[in-house]
């Protein structure tokens, strides 16, 4: 689940909290069952969001990157920033679906440019330059949403 969003990774450290806590014997079998419990229904949760919220896992993980930690977003804001992580799926899958985009500058300028110009269709007021700058400066993210890049026939 986390490797499928990045913005998850709270949960694994949180699984890893508990079973660290419990091996230190700072709790004991009972109540680590009790919180293994609570700790599966918020992934069940979680991993009905994407449905919810009308997204697929992929555009939910974009989406997610996209909205947190910030901005707070109205209803009419969610919806275009929906609208956009589908947008930018679509153009990343393209983009990087039949190249190593890791090992080619072009084609990782190429992601850059293609993940810079979906971007400047955010709303603006609740993405202020320094917020949208940092949104978009990492394509190795939001391709590493993708899965590898594909191997290649010649090594």
């Amino acid at each position: 689940m986390a490797a499928a969003n990045p913005t998850r990774v709270h949960l694994v450290e949180r699984l890893e909290t508990l079973i660290n806590a419990y091996n230190a014997g700072a709790i004991d079998v009972q109540e680590l069952f009790d919180r293994l419990k609570d700790f599966i229904g918020e992934m069940t949760e979680e991993e009905h969001r994407a449905a919810r919220e009308g997204l697929t896992e992929e555009e939910l993980a974009l989406y997610d990157l996209l909205t947190n930690p910030e901005p707070k977003l109205t209803q009419a804001e969610e919806v275009a920033v929906k609208l956009i992580a589908r947008q930018l799926l679509v153009k990343l899958t393209e983009a990087v679906a039949s190249v190593d985009w890791l090992r080619s500058q072009e084609t990782r300028g190429h992601v850059r440019y293609q993940i810079k110009q979906t971007l400047n269709n955010l709303p603006e007021a609740p993405y202020p330059d320094q917020l949208w700058n940092s949104k978009g400066s990492c394509p190795t993210a939001w391709c590493s949403l993708l899965g590898p890049p594909p191997i290649s026939a010649s090594v």
